[in-house]
């Protein structure tokens, strides 16, 4: 078994969440992703999606976040015709950049 990680290149991070994103550069989200131990390769993708890169590796499934369904998912229809599958993993403990930042800034508020 081997797992590969797509991850959105900082300009397309920008064009999902806005101008002051990403928070953290892709460089440093690779290198999280990569020490993880069960994480065998970690790959950004050049598009807005990763459809090519899932159109070229085929993987055997295609895991996304709880929030994705297949019809919503990029590659999701190639992997599933090739006999695929595809996985919402649902969110144990869910922690968003967009809230944390939220949280920083009114922090940041109160104590002017």
């Amino acid at each position: 078994d081997l797992l590969v990680v797509g991850v959105h290149p900082d300009e397309s991070v920008r064009g999902l969440k806005g101008a002051a994103r990403p928070f953290v550069p892709l460089d440093q989200r690779m290198r999280l992703l990569a020490a993880l131990q069960c994480v065998d390769y970690v790959v950004p993708f050049g598009e807005s999606t990763p459809l090519d890169l899932i159109s070229h590796l085929v993987p055997n499934v295609l895991v996304k976040g709880g929030d994705y369904t297949a019809q919503d998912t990029a590659g999701a229809a190639e992997v599933i015709a090739a006999g695929g599958r595809f996985a919402a993993i649902p969110f144990v403990h869910p922690r968003s950049t967009t809230e944390l930042i939220g949280r920083i800034r009114a922090d940041a508020a109160r104590e002017r």
